[in-house]
């Protein structure tokens, strides 16, 4: 009885350990992890996860982060941004020097001023890549904590298509294999071959287990050209409507036609802010613009309802909702 109680406190020891122990990667890997951070955006007292973002450069007092562009573009104006090491670590404030979403750029660059120390990872922009060669992802999907992801280079640059209409969804860009979701946006994408940054993710496919990719050779045109305005600070210039702006009544026998709780129907598209088209309405959900606000309601089936805060995306799955803005028609 003795012999057997040693052995039970000592697997309970050893699982205790185990359970608590979890160590980070060594090597490069653990120099990719330890320069990964997480960015988030505060507004209005609110302080949400937003996406992935890494350490490209040194400048005096601090270093250079790179993410993705819709990161910045495609949340609520005046957001202040700040990092942290995990999801739940503290948090430093960073400063956005530039974002730009659209024609083919999808990137992102902040200061960070810091007297802590981290590993700049070095970028290749000429990169000459092969379909098949093994890639390295250090990411915060899900907004969970961080996390490494390993995959492959998985197509060549994408064509436009009838699923890749234009440059602002995936043409110009490549597809890497390897487990990853919301919150992944703008992480670097780095061969195990050189140990350099190749690209940065932007968009999700096939679920979980794919990421399109934004050559990191696009980041010349990027840092040379212009800083793009907010779009909800350029509507005057041609920019997207913003979720309040010019918002369209639909009449009460075309809603009582095409919506309410007789017409459900699956959402298809992803990725904050969505728009969708449905029975020839053109609608913008409000998400407060960040990444992994659209969870409760992807891919469920959802009702258009009325209530008094205007139109409603309510879920089937648990009846929350979000705030819809009707923005034209087809």
């Amino acid at each position: 009885m003795k012999k057997f109680l040693v052995l039970f406190l000592t697997l309970a020891l050893a699982f205790g350990v185990f359970a608590s122990s979890i160590l980070p990667p060594k090597g490069f890997e653990g120099a990719v992890w330890s320069s990964t951070l997480a960015l988030y955006g505060s507004l209005n007292n609110r302080t949400h996860f937003d996406c992935t973002t890494q350490v490209v450069g040194k400048i005096d007092g601090g270093y250079l982060l790179l993410s993705a562009g819709h990161c910045v573009q495609d949340i609520p104006a005046g957001v202040q941004f700040s990092v942290s090491d995990n999801i739940g670590s503290d948090l430093y404030p960073v400063q956005l020097l530039k974002a730009f979403e659209g024609g083919g750029i999808d990137f992102s660059l902040f200061q960070f001023k810091t007297k802590k120390v981290y590993r700049v990872l070095d970028a290749d922009p000429v990169a000459k890549l092969r379909v098949g060669e093994r890639v390295l992802i250090v990411n915060f999907t899900e907004g969970l904590g961080k996390q490494l992801s390993r995959g492959i280079v998985a197509s060549d640059i994408l064509a436009q298509s009838r699923d890749c209409a234009s440059v602002d969804t995936c043409e110009g860009d490549f597809l890497v294999q390897a487990y990853g979701g919301p919150g992944a946006s703008g992480s670097a994408v780095i061969s195990e071959k050189t140990h350099k940054i190749i690209g940065v993710a932007v968009f999700g496919f096939d679920g979980t287990i794919g990421f399109g990719v934004e050559p990191i050779s696009k980041m010349t045109t990027f840092l040379q050209g212009p800083n793009q305005p907010h779009p909800t600070e350029d509507v005057e210039n041609g920019g997207p409507l913003s979720s309040a702006a010019n918002p369209v009544l639909i009449p009460n026998d075309v809603f009582v036609a095409q919506f309410g709780s007789a017409h459900p129907f699956m959402l298809t598209v992803h990725g904050p802010n969505p728009a969708f088209t449905q029975g020839g309405y053109k609608f913008v959900a409000d998400t407060d613009g960040f990444e992994l606000s659209d969870d409760y309601y992807y891919n469920v089936p959802v009702f258009v309802n009325v209530s008094a805060d205007g139109y409603l995306l309510e879920s089937t799955k648990d009846g929350v909702s979000v705030i819809l803005t009707v923005v034209g028609k087809e």
